[in-house]
């Protein structure tokens, strides 16, 4: 069995680089005032304060889920062969 899928290419590696450091997740929170606050988080620095912060669930789920479906889709493509 052929590992090769495994090894990241140049421009996987700057995709993913650019997601997670994109401003992907908002927060809007109600101030006892009436206006409201409103937050925008990069998913690396949230990985890094949940390092920080020894919270494993939040860190798993966010770097856990996504790899188990990438995980599942590689070898689900592995046995596909198209006919010609």
């Amino acid at each position: 069995m052929s590992l090769k899928f495994l090894k990241p290419r140049i421009g996987n590696v700057l995709l993913t680089l650019v997601v997670i450091s994109l401003p992907l997740l908002r927060e809007q929170v109600q101030l006892p005032t009436g206006g409201y606050e409103i937050a925008r988080y990069r998913p690396v620095f949230l990985l890094t304060s949940y390092l920080q912060m020894q919270d494993w669930y939040p860190f798993l789920l966010m770097i856990g889920f996504p790899d188990l479906v990438n995980f599942f889709y590689l070898f689900s493509n592995l046995s596909y062969k198209p006919e010609i």
